[in-house]
Parts: C-alpha cells; structure tokens; sequence
C-alpha cells in the first residue's frame, strides 16, 4: 500500500510539474525590439519578450495611408497558450488562443528558432534564400512572391510586405537580456471584455516540414518551373455571368474551418452553411476591402458574399434558398469592433437598406446590386 501512495504521490508531482513546464522558445531570456513602418504604413512597435518568450507583449501604433488614413492601433499581450489582443482606442480586450504554443511540446527535439521557422515556412509559404547583415545582426533571408523579410533567432527584424501595397516594418533599436518592466505585461483594468475580437493566434494542426526552412539554392523555382504562388490576396476574375470568382490561399487565414460568433451579450450565434460560409471571420472580411466593388454581381447557392454597408459595417451573406416561390438568405453584419450587430438565418429583405436583391431569370443565382457607397464581393 505504501507503493502504491508512494507511487500516486510521484505522478501528482510529475503532472505538477509539467503543468507548470514552460516552453523556451527564444535562446535569450528577455528582449525589447523598437520598430518603425514607413512606405503606405506609418507609426511604431515596440516588442516584449521576457521569461524566453513565454510572455511576450506587442504595443503596435499603426496608421494605414491609402487615401483614407486608418488607425490601427493594438497591444498583443501572449502567456505561453493564451493571447489577449487590447484596442487602446476603445478599451476593448480580446482572448484568445495561441495556436503557437503547442507546437514547442510536441517537437522536443527541435529549439523554439527551428519552430517558428517552420512554422513560417509551412504555413506560408516563405522560403529561407540567404543571409544579410541587419543591425548588427546575422540575419536570414526569407522571401515569399514579391515580399521580404529578415529574421533573426526568428523574430522578424525587417519586413517588405508588396500585395496590392507596399508595407515596411523595419526595426531601428534591439537589446537582449534586459531586465522588462512588470507592468510592460499588465492588462488595465478598465478595459472591456470584447468577446469576438479574436478567437485564436496562430495556425493549429500543422504538420511542421523542417526541411523547408534549408537554404532555397534556386530562387523562384516555382517560375523557373512554369508554376506560379497561389496569390495571399484576393484575385479578382470577371467571367462571362457578371459573377466574380475570388481564390483565397487558406494558408493565410489560419487554417480554420469554421468560426464561433458572438453577440454583444457574448452569446454563441452559431450558422450553418454551404461551402467556406463559415471560414471567413471579420479580420478575413476587412482584409478583403480593397477587392470590394459597388457593381451589380450575381451570387449563387453554393457561394459565399462579403461586403461592406454604407454605414462602414462589414458582413457576409449566403443563399438559404432559391426556389420558383421565393428566396432567402443568412447574413451577419459586425460592427467596427467585430462584435455581431445584426444576423438573420432566414430573410429575403433583410439588407435592403444596403443592396437591390432580385433571382435572375432561372432563379439560379441572386441579382445582386449595391446601394450607395455599399460594395460586395462574391467568392467561392
């Protein structure tokens, strides 16, 4: 019977301990990294890590200058598997899941650096090319299409980011194993609970490839092949329908295959739906904004509809039926802080502030027209 206790009172302490176990992802304790945004971005960020980078916090002050200046402003508090995203021009706060931390666990025998690499690398796509002298660092190359970054210990020093747009990040100031102010990584108190704000960091249930984080010898191999990058923005493509036919590269929403939605009162609104209804969450949606259009377009059953009112809302729709006695549709409208503002499972009016909607001819597909300055897009 004493083994038995003896034996009950070591696994007690085992499981303690691992519980308690952190990941050293980063082989410095601490570090503070001071960046700044230049070409189509301006502002700062300034980068915590401490405890190996089992905390880490992210003060970000952005604005984005496309015509209209837009602010993004955003402080990412992360302890090991839990994230915290804080709106500081609302005082909203966010939890979420970092997807990331598991990953240090499950392949023990490679350091946090090798992780994040692949991470990288398989997700997204980013090829590691060469090496380059960057503040006093030896830095690794990584390119991805037209875009650029240099790495180091697998934090992001220098980052050229050219889709529609060019973004620069660029560090300016970087120092190791200094000691963190506390309140660096304290949440304030009189923030809001925002529970939509973000349901996860990270991508979950990769199979991590690490040979894809060696030295790419042959630059763009995939044009050298006749093969091109599946695009990480929207692609547009008129067909002969009026419709349009926008691909996305999953690989750069997270892998997700389905979202949880939530309303002011931090209720589950859950939507079923055909195809991708419920892949695309409001960070996906308003990333999508500059491929929006305020021409008519023609939604069928098996598509999905992303838009913008002219109230500067943004929301997706789907066709619930289309039928030679009427139609209907599921829609959700968030509003600017991602929370749901309006939804319907099943209405045939249910935008008509927003938009003209009519089936064609063969009640195959819904006419759909914008009003105002509301825009939509139609994707697979």
């Amino acid at each position: 019977m004493k083994y038995i206790y003896l034996i009950a009172s070591i696994l007690l302490i085992t499981n303690i301990f691992a519980q308690k176990q952190k990941a050293k992802i980063y082989p410095f304790k601490s570090a503070i990294i001071e960046y700044k945004y230049e070409a189509q971005l301006s502002g700062t960020h300034i980068k915590y890590i401490d405890d190996y980078g089992y905390k880490q916090a992210d003060y970000i002050r952005k604005e984005i200058n496309l015509g209209d200046t837009e602010k993004k402003y955003e402080t990412i508090f992360i302890y090991g598997n839990r994230a915290y995203t804080l709106n500081p021009l609302d005082t909203t706060i966010g939890m979420a899941k970092n997807n990331f931390y598991p990953y240090y666990f499950k392949y023990k025998n490679k350091t946090g650096v090798e992780i994040n690499e692949a991470i990288e690398a398989s997700a997204s796509g980013w090829k590691f090319t060469g090496t380059k002298q960057f503040l006093g660092k030896e830095c690794k190359v990584w390119e991805s299409g037209k875009s650029i970054r240099y790495t180091w210990n697998s934090i992001i020093l220098y980052e050229e980011l050219n889709f529609m747009v060019m973004m620069v990040e660029n560090a300016t100031k970087i120092e190791t194993d200094v000691k963190i102010p506390a309140d660096k990584f304290a949440i304030p108190n009189d923030y809001k609970y925002s529970p939509s704000t973000g349901q996860q960091i990270g991508f979950s249930d990769l199979d991590l490839n690490f040979n894809k984080i060696k030295l790419v010898e042959t630059k763009n191999k995939e044009k050298d092949d006749g093969k091109s990058n599946k695009a990480t923005e929207a692609v547009e493509e008129i067909t002969e329908s009026n419709s349009i036919k926008i691909e996305f590269n999953s690989d750069d929403y997270m892998n997700s295959k389905e979202y949880t939605y939530y309303n002011e009162k931090g209720e589950i609104i859950k939507f079923e739906g055909i195809n991708n209804y419920n892949s695309y969450d409001f960070r996906i949606i308003k990333s999508q904004e500059r491929a929006f259009l305020n021409k008519e377009l023609n939604l069928s059953k098996y598509n999905t509809a992303i838009f913008k009112t002219s109230k500067g809302d943004y929301g997706k729709m789907q066709i619930t039926k289309l039928e030679d006695d009427g139609f209907s549709y599921q829609f959700i409208i968030f509003n600017k802080n991602c929370i749901i503002k309006e939804y319907s499972k099943n209405t045939s009016d249910g935008l008509k502030d927003f938009f003209a909607i009519k089936p064609d001819e063969r009640n195959r597909k819904l006419i759909i027209t914008p009003i105002k300055t509301s825009t939509i897009l139609i994707i697979e």
